[in-house]
């Protein structure tokens, strides 16, 4: 259980434009180092930041050779690496590790893509490493996995406490919890003088070295005041406070769907549970789509299930496109999103349209259905190759209690042309509840 916190999946760099020594106090070098190898820095970033919250000096480095190069130069307490980051053989990575730094070894952890298949994890391990996270890193899950690499989490300094907490900020807003830490944001739960009730307030970083980080954050901000509907997080207010932009959302106590899943040890969730949230989540995004705005990074972990109702939100507008924001369109030939979860077109970094959110609500309801994703590869290319080239396994061979219209509704949502998709998110809507009077 969590409160919201929604916050862009981006990273910190230095000014460089390399993965910068992300440290919890550069003055204080008796905390112990981490040392994370990626092949991408917004994961890099990621992890530096529940790192750094854990008491850790980080230091991110990108591809094999980088983290192989600096192991005996830093002399990290722990080694953590992503899983099948673009090109980066992870295992390769470990086994080098084992032959030419064998003190490492029982210090690795590895985090893997969510649904990643057994024979992977079984690999990974016999490499050498002593933990495997599957899915997002929580700040909940680190302190174990730590552990089983021998390396506790420090305690971290009173004085390292959030300059925020406690404070009045723009002669409104009283501070009294921090949610939670992106990279370019920060989320606390604060107490509305005028409001009179607490909400979320997400803080711009002022010295994030994101290109066009302010530009994004307006943007969101932009988009999201415009969204006023059930089933989308709901914005209040925005503004400066200590020069640092803001704006106010509702607060949500509850869970997102990957967290739902991750509870029930992905075990595929019963269509009775599944399809209510699936249609709920289409009112919004046909909602959204009807005000312009493409969501267009649609996934498990951006759908909010609100605890004691059963009513979800779509959360997190960071990389939304709209008509009326030129920033949020992307430029072309780059892809905007989290793979597993994007259509041909996104992919290739062409034009997306609603459509496209619809392809990625599909995955996500094939993924409720099935604990997996439809499709899975070890590197980039090849999930790309997939995804455009071939077609996920029917759910219905799957699940013996999926009626045939469930996989032409979740075939129809992954076409690979978006003209063969649902039209809009209400027309998958009622397909969906059409097929749900065959079992009901």
């Amino acid at each position: 259980m969590r409160a919201l916190t929604s916050i862009p999946d981006r990273t910190r760099r230095a000014r460089s434009g390399r993965p910068a020594l992300h440290a919890v106090d550069p003055r204080d070098d008796r905390a112990p180092l981490a040392l994370v190898v990626v092949d991408d820095r917004i994961e890099g970033g990621t992890r530096a930041r529940l790192l750094g919250d854990l008491g850790f000096r980080v230091a991110v480095r990108r591809g094999a050779i980088e983290g192989l190069d600096a192991l005996d130069r830093l002399e990290p307490a722990v080694v953590l690496v992503g899983v099948w980051a673009r090109g980066m053989d992870t295992i390769g990575f470990c086994r080098a590790v084992a032959a030419g730094h064998p003190g490492f070894v029982d210090r690795l952890v590895a985090c893997a893509p969510a649904g990643v298949d057994e024979g992977t994890v079984r690999l990974l391990r016999e490499a050498g490493v002593a933990y495997v996270i599957e899915g997002p890193w929580r700040r909940s899950e680190l302190p174990e996995a730590l552990l089983a690499a021998g390396v506790p989490a420090p305690t971290r300094p009173a004085d390292r406490a959030d300059p925020f907490i406690g404070r009045r900020l723009d002669d409104r807003f009283i501070v009294k919890e921090l949610l939670g830490v992106g990279a370019t944001a920060r989320v606390y739960r604060v107490e509305d003088q005028q409001l009179r009730d607490e909400v979320a307030l997400k803080l711009l970083d002022p010295e994030s070295s994101i290109p066009q980080a302010a530009d994004r954050f307006r943007q969101e901000i932009l988009i999201c005041r415009d969204l006023n509907h059930p089933n989308i997080v709901r914005t209040f207010d925005f503004g400066v406070a200590d020069g640092r932009l803001y704006y106010t959302m509702e607060r949500l106590a509850g869970d997102t769907l990957d967290e739902i899943q991750v509870g029930r040890d992905r075990e595929p969730m019963p269509l009775t549970d599944a399809l209510p949230l699936v249609v709920q989540a289409l009112r919004g995004l046909d909602f959204a789509h009807r005000r312009g705005v493409v969501h267009r990074d649609i996934k498990p972990s951006n759908l909010f299930v609100v605890e004691g109702t059963g009513q979800l939100k779509i959360i997190d507008f960071g990389v939304a496109k709209s008509p009326a924001v030129s920033l949020a369109r992307s430029v072309t030939g780059t892809a905007v999103g989290t793979p597993s979860y994007m259509p041909p077109e996104q992919l290739s970094g062409d034009g997306v349209t609603g459509q496209s959110d619809l392809y990625s609500l599909g995955v996500t309801l094939y993924q409720l259905l099935t604990g997996s994703v439809p499709f899975r590869a070890d590197s980039i290319p090849e999930l790309m190759d997939k995804i455009i080239n071939e077609d996920p396994i029917p759910v219905c061979q799957l699940r013996k209690d999926v009626p045939e219209c469930m996989d032409e509704i979740i075939n129809k949502a992954l076409a690979k042309d978006p003209g063969d998709r649902f039209t809009t998110g209400h027309e998958m809507a009622v397909a969906l509840r059409d097929c749900a009077k065959n079992f009901s």
